[in-house]
């Protein structure tokens, strides 16, 4: 497996991955429909700050699994949100909202994390579908005291459904998960790549390819530190 740079693409190399060049390159039209606002930086934090009270202060931080600039983008009407939850904040209660671009109220729900840590997904329902073009901005709160939550620890950032190209969802009927998940992510689309690599992962714990991939993926948004964190917990979402 080699990796050739083109400009700031990088192209995965091999029999592993079955994409040849024009393939690849061709769905990065995508981004430039959407306008220059999907390379620009939104107001946002993907970990969470220091803690008080009851959730206690380690060096692992709870994580959202977005790019750098805070923006994801899917073709998922009802997309999945994936976070790391660090040892000590298991088994704490979390609040989950989304807002319209307006701030405007749009979907929330609550949960209960796991009793070990990893990374977990929340999935919208369909009643929550995403507007095409529109942008949404979620917050993900972990309740540390229910009397005083000004000790929440929060993560938020923003996410983005654009229309899936014909020409693109052609190829992506033809590959296999490996190669719909590199097609996504030569895309754009942040989301479909990294929950067709989550889903992967899951079903396919110890295949080293997938494991590789996963880590690229991490690590080309400098989150390669949780790349060895396990998959825990999917949640499907419900309104409160």
């Amino acid at each position: 497996m080699r990796h050739v740079k083109l400009g700031q693409l990088v192209i995965l190399v091999g029999t592993a991955l079955l994409v040849n060049l024009p393939q690849v390159v061709a769905p990065l039209t995508v981004l430039a429909q959407q306008g220059s606002t999907l390379r620009q930086g939104f107001p946002g934090r993907r970990i969470g700050g220091g803690t008080r009270g009851d959730c206690g202060v380690s060096d692992k931080k709870l994580t959202a699994l977005v790019p750098d600039n805070m923006l994801s983008v899917t073709a998922a009407a009802s997309p999945s949100f994936f976070y790391y939850i660090p040892d000590e904040l298991t088994s704490k209660q979390v609040e989950f909202v989304l807002r319209d671009q307006d701030e405007n109220s749009f979907y929330a729900t609550a949960l209960t994390l796991p009793n070990r840590p990893g990374i977990i997904s929340l999935s919208l329902p369909s009643s929550a579908a995403l507007s095409v073009n529109q942008d949404y901005h979620w917050y993900f709160s972990i309740i540390c005291d229910n009397r005083d939550r000004s000790g929440d620890i929060v993560v938020d950032g923003w996410i983005r459904r654009v229309d899936l190209p014909s020409a693109l969802a052609t190829r992506l009927r033809a590959a296999n998960p490996l190669e719909q998940a590199a097609l996504y992510r030569e895309a754009g689309i942040w989301n479909e790549a990294l929950t067709a690599l989550a889903g992967l992962r899951r079903n396919r714990a110890n295949d080293p390819a997938i494991a590789q991939r996963w880590e690229e993926l991490l690590e080309s948004i400098d989150l390669g530190a949780i790349a060895q964190e396990p998959l825990t917990n999917a949640y499907s979402g419900t309104p409160q």
